[in-house]
């Protein structure tokens, strides 16, 4: 029988797995959170959060993502291992997951990019959503793939972006950014989480006991 059988839980509280229901809003990943939704609801575009391991990024996108997907007028899909060394490979990934039909008689590439722009002005402008991207472990991403980000947030009506990226990744990600050209003027809002205090720390603690 698991520890947490005998104790009298329902669920391992400790678990190392971002199980939203046990997210504990610290002050710094309540701010986070509500900044976020804010950002999405404005479409403002690209958000960053930073953070050490252990600093409960995952844990946070699973709580955007569980937000998002209560709500209606939002399109969203996550991506949790954005190791791609292909372009071609990375925006048929895209296409696939936001099930965009990508058909055409032109270079690939080429096809697969139209495709997301006539997706994006569709499904955002002419039907009115909200069409979220988030994006955790984001330092895996390489420069080929956050090229294509680029591009996709440059797509926007007078008012807003069509594309709103939430990018979650540790503090080199912040580095592979600034390495862009015209990616970190992108950014609407950046965020980085700290490790928890004492005190919050037994909070979170108690808050999982609970």
């Amino acid at each position: 029988m698991s520890y947490y059988k005998i104790l009298g839980f329902d669920k391992e509280p400790f678990s190392t797995s971002p199980d939203p229901v046990f997210f504990y809003e610290s002050r710094e990943h309540e701010q986070a959170l509500t900044n976020l939704m804010i950002e999405l609801r404005l479409k403002r575009g690209l958000s960053v959060i930073l953070g050490d391991v252990g600093t409960g990024k995952t844990t946070l996108s699973r709580k955007l993502y569980q937000l998002i997907k209560s709500q209606e007028g939002f399109i969203c899909h996550m991506m949790l291992d954005p190791v791609y060394n292909d372009e071609e490979v990375f925006l048929t990934s895209l296409t696939r997951n936001f099930d965009v039909s990508a058909a055409g008689s032109g270079p690939r590439i080429l096809d697969l990019k139209e495709a997301l722009e006539r997706f994006l002005f569709q499904r955002g402008v002419e039907e009115n959503k909200t069409i979220v991207l988030i994006i955790d472990e984001a330092q895996k991403l390489n420069e080929l793939t956050l090229e294509c980000l680029r591009v996709l947030l440059n797509y926007e009506t007078n008012e807003y972006k069509l594309l709103q990226l939430v990018l979650l990744g540790q503090m080199e990600l912040h580095s592979k950014i600034l390495s862009i050209p015209n990616f970190i003027d992108r950014i609407s809002f950046k965020y980085t989480l700290n490790p928890l205090d004492e005190r919050e720390m037994r909070q979170m603690i108690e808050f999982r006991i609970r």
